[in-house]
């Protein structure tokens, strides 16, 4: 009983410290940076986190999802990328920065030359916030 009094009050006191120091260092580095240095680094973390996403699909079999990858705004995180063969369709799931940027990131992926259709079957803003989420569909052209 007094190992868990210990645990319970001294060792949660401890790593409550520890959590404090670390938000309050993520606090003063972020207060440190341009406005400038933030937006890279958040565009190299939107590129990255959907460089990420397609090298861990394994239905990565075609160039085709590259396209849709190259032309993936920076103010766009795709969740989801998933190519049905069979249908020549491709699931998408993501979060943009603004509807502006969820607008613009359509338009963009209907420049691709072998896309026949993009559509959207769930368009939702995320409370409190002007982050857009979004499911939906690319339809490839039948060869």
């Amino acid at each position: 009983m007094l190992l868990y009094a210990g645990l319970r009050f001294g060792y949660l006191s401890y790593l409550n410290s520890q959590v404090t120091k670390a938000d309050e260092k993520a606090q003063e580095l972020e207060r440190s940076l341009s406005a400038e240095e933030k937006a890279r680094l958040t565009d190299f973390y939107s590129r990255i986190a959907n460089i990420k996403q397609l090298l861990s699909n394994r239905s990565f079999v075609t160039p085709l999802l590259g396209e849709i990858e190259r032309y993936a705004s920076s103010k766009v995180q795709l969740t989801k990328i998933a190519y049905q063969r069979d249908n020549g369709l491709v699931q998408v799931s993501g979060i943009a920065s603004s509807m502006e940027d969820f607008s613009a990131q359509v338009s963009e992926w209907r420049k691709i030359n072998n896309v026949e259709n993009v559509s959207f079957t769930g368009v939702s803003v995320v409370p409190n916030t002007n982050l857009v989420q979004f499911d939906g569909t690319i339809a490839m052209k039948k060869k």
